[in-house]
């Protein structure tokens, strides 16, 4: 639409094959632009855990990992006691191992403390989180059928026994 009925629009002839093929390209290339801008502003944000020993502020269950990390011995071959609460529990009952486990290996195969491995584990959640959501629901979105979108994952009430 003018806006004034003399306006010309003005035609480089240079130009006219990339005006039709840069706006294709880029539309393209936008999901992964923006994954690109989500995760550097993550890693921007939480930089300086990769490199913080220890911050002095645990939350509530800092502590209790970075003590079974560092004195629980985790083998999956075989079961380990841990005497430090109640009266003794074996090691995989005490709290969810998984997190505790993988700050053991992270502390082993960097030669740092636990407190690092927390630090960098933490980071590395914190980075993969919003990227692994964002890919999900691009997923998603490409596989959207409108069918699926436009009635309830439940059968209808008048269907049910």
């Amino acid at each position: 639409m003018r806006l004034c009925p003399n306006e010309r629009r003005v035609d480089f002839v240079v130009f006219r094959g990339v005006n039709s093929l840069l706006p294709r390209a880029f539309a393209a290339l936008r999901p992964f632009f923006y994954l690109c801008i989500l995760a550097w502003i993550n890693i921007y944000v939480c930089r300086e855990a990769f490199f913080t020993e220890s911050t002095g502020h645990f939350n509530s269950i800092h502590c209790e990992w970075l003590a079974l990390a560092s004195l629980g011995d985790f083998h999956l071959w075989s079961p380990s006691w841990w005497p430090r609460w109640g009266d003794g529990s074996p090691l995989e009952y005490t709290y969810a191992p998984l997190v505790p486990a993988l700050i053991a290996v992270i502390a082993r195969l960097e030669h740092c403390s636990a407190a690092l491995a927390l630090h960098q584990l933490t980071g590395v959640i914190y980075c993969l989180t919003p990227v692994l959501l964002y890919l999900a629901s691009l997923v998603g979105a490409f596989r959207a059928r409108p069918d699926t979108v436009s009635r309830p994952p439940w059968p209808a009430p008048c269907c049910l026994p």
